[in-house]
């Protein structure tokens, strides 16, 4: 089990008890999703959830509009 740090402020795990807080409310089925799902990579996730491939083309993180090689990139004039 990792160890806290010497000089941890006890204020600073406010953060993770609120979360833990929140997926414990949640109730057992969300909090095992959300658990579950973690260490998913994007595809994984988008395969288990949607069936079209139309809808995994649109979310897939490649596909934003922010991102250099996205889904537009190659219609950007570059200088």
């Amino acid at each position: 089990m990792p160890r806290l740090p010497l000089n941890f402020n006890i204020r600073e795990g406010y953060g993770l008890l609120e979360l833990g807080l929140e997926l414990k409310l949640a109730g057992r089925k969300d909090m095992l999703n959300f658990i579950r799902a973690l260490p998913m990579t994007a595809q994984e996730l988008l395969d288990e959830y949607f069936e079209s491939d139309v809808s995994k083309q649109r979310l897939h993180p490649s596909a934003s509009t922010a991102s250099p090689s996205g889904r537009w990139a190659q219609a950007q004039a570059t200088p």
